[in-house]
């Protein structure tokens, strides 16, 4: 299968290589290992002494295969894939990467087919992924590849249809040239990166409110020049952080939760010195002061992250349309496919990576430096992205709340 021969990814996809045993938070634990129809077959047929009776004992088919490249799925022990040995794995190890399904043998790899155009990208769930988008202080830099290449390996791609008339309500038409608006936006670093992520939010309520019909003129401006965004809409600290503290356990208590990603939670807790004792009140003011403190220190020198976990969280999920997989996730839920949507989702993974960074921060102190915010941003993007039931729950929670579209999420977004 050849897909499109223009390919678009940012300048550090190239240089990704996986790191094998050892990686930090190997992709081979935490989650379920799918595989593709075809693949499944020839396990199925394999004549390996050894392993082939194992390939044919521990992988089945799914209940509910969502399509032929979930088909069938690896049996889990303890929450790792069975075939996992001292941090490798023994299909590859044994019969080649030919024989891996199509997702283990393109993870951490992203792929959308945008109007003919292949965008590639890494997902930050991987450790070296994440170090490779996010440690790099200048500005993500977007390439164009043209090159042909047989990829069959990679499976089914998700594709972006900008001429699609049946939802009029959003403007696919102009999906590129949105997401151009916004990236610039993010990496304006002629304003904080709150103020950016506050007029994001008033770009997708402008989209939102002028449907497929209107174009690009009225964002340019607004994106180029960010307009003062006081006075807003304010949120008492312990009301902020008492949301964002139900949005993290509204995660924890839905789905298996890896081992790093409660680590980094409970170091969020010992830097609020977070006891049975505590009040709402007492934690949400530790909050406060480590923000102001060692949290805004560390930012002087590292902001750059949060940008580029922005500015990749835009370009991987196809922000502000969103991605198959998010969508899917969303009607499920009985959600509605919305720009305002998918923006309450983008700033709920934000406020919460940035709340439990104030936290390490908190612990921390001067000692706090990228590898920490790289174990975090990872970890977190691992625990919240890939879980099926959270995207409806968080909404539901904002709802409660009243954070019901961009301009009101405003209030969880800190000044």
């Amino acid at each position: 299968m050849l897909k499109p021969s223009l390919r678009l990814q940012p300048s550090y996809y190239e240089t990704f290589r996986c790191v094998g045993s050892v990686c930090e938070d190997n992709c081979c634990s935490g989650w379920r290992v799918p595989v593709d129809k075809e693949t499944y077959q020839e396990y199925q047929a394999n004549t390996d002494p050894t392993l082939g009776p194992k390939l044919r004992s521990l992988v089945n088919i799914s209940a509910a295969p969502e399509s032929e490249d979930s088909w069938a799925e690896i049996k889990l022990n303890q929450g790792v894939c069975s075939f996992l040995s001292n941090g490798l794995c023994e299909i590859h190890a044994a019969l080649g990467e030919k024989l891996l399904s199509k997702n283990c043998a393109t993870f951490p790899r992203v792929m959308t087919n945008v109007e003919g155009v292949l965008e590639r990208s890494l997902d930050l769930s991987c450790p070296e992924a994440a170090r490779l988008a996010l440690a790099n202080p200048e500005p993500m830099q977007f390439v164009t590849v043209t090159e042909l290449e047989d990829d069959s390996r990679i499976g089914s791609v998700g594709l972006v249809d900008t001429t699609n008339v049946k939802q009029p309500d959003k403007p696919f038409r102009y999906v590129n040239e949105v997401r151009n608006l916004m990236i610039a936006l993010l990496q304006n670093r002629g304003y904080p990166l709150l103020q950016r992520l506050l007029v994001l939010g008033r770009l997708c309520d402008k989209l939102e409110a002028e449907g497929n019909e209107s174009g690009c003129e009225g964002l340019r401006d607004l994106a180029r020049e960010p307009a003062p965004i006081h006075p807003r809409p304010s949120m008492p600290s312990t009301a902020r952080f008492e949301t964002v503290v139900e949005l993290i356990l509204a995660r924890i208590g839905s789905d298996a939760t890896s081992r790093r990603f409660l680590d980094c939670y409970q170091a969020f807790m010992t830097g609020l010195h977070w006891t049975m004792d505590s009040t709402m009140e007492q934690l949400a003011a530790s909050l406060e002061a480590a923000f102001a403190g060692p949290l805004a220190r560390f930012r002087s020198e590292h902001e750059y992250m949060l940008e580029h976990y922005l500015v990749g969280y835009v370009f991987r999920t196809l922000f502000p349309f969103g991605s198959a997989s998010v969508n899917r996730k969303l009607a499920e839920h009985s959600f509605v496919h919305s720009i305002s949507n998918q923006y309450r989702l983008m700033v709920v993974d934000f406020v919460v990576i940035e709340t439990l960074l104030a936290g390490l921060a908190a612990l921390y102190g001067e000692r706090l430096g990228v590898a920490e915010a790289l174990r975090l941003i990872q970890s977190a993007t691992k625990t919240f992205e890939h879980s099926i039931s959270y995207p409806g729950k968080a909404l539901e929670l904002l709802s409660q709340k009243g954070l019901v579209d961009c301009a009101s999420m405003s209030m969880l977004i800190r000044d």
